[in-house]
């Protein structure tokens, strides 16, 4: 096979990976260890989840879960 044919054979393939991307977004869970308003680790990490959320918009949807016991 000629490098031109391999090229476009890549190419050809990263296109349709790139058209199911944009189909529906990008899901990201996140598991707390405490509640979100403690001012602390989570809260800063709640912070970083909104702001990705703002920066990507209809791109990802982030759902929480707070509370979890370290090592659940």
């Amino acid at each position: 096979m000629s490098v031109l044919r391999r090229l476009a054979a890549v190419l050809g393939l990263g296109a349709c990976a790139l058209a199911a991307e944009a189909a529906e977004p990008l899901k990201i869970g996140f598991v707390y260890v405490g509640p979100v308003g403690d001012h602390g680790w989570t809260y800063q990490h709640e912070l970083g989840r909104r702001e990705l959320v703002e920066h990507f918009g209809d791109k990802v949807k982030t759902s929480f879960v707070e509370n979890v016991a370290e090592g659940a």
